[in-house]
């Protein structure tokens, strides 16, 4: 069977997942406005709250964006990887 060559949209949609990775921020101040809290206002607790969930939610969108990455065919850590399992990764170190 033909393996499956990548596209540009391929990239994007990696792009794309990788900016709204990082626009996450903007929906949990979006959710934390609709419970009424304010980010000029908040107390230290909902401060650090709010930055622990941020945090989580960053570290579990790169995960699943590497992820996406690692799916993509012709993708850097996709090729080294099947150079790795094949054995022929110190050609190119």
């Amino acid at each position: 069977m033909k393996e499956r060559i990548s596209l540009g949209f391929d990239y994007l949609w990696c792009s794309l997942y990788a900016c709204a990775a990082f626009a996450i921020e903007l929906l949990l101040v979006f959710v934390e406005g609709k419970l009424g809290i304010d980010n000029a206002n908040m107390t230290v607790s909902q401060n650090i709250s709010h930055w622990i969930l941020t945090t989580v939610l960053w570290v579990t969108s790169g995960i699943l964006v590497m992820y996406i990455a690692k799916k993509t065919p012709d993708s850097i850590s996709g090729v080294i990887a099947k150079q790795c399992k094949n054995g022929n990764i110190s050609q190119h170190l």
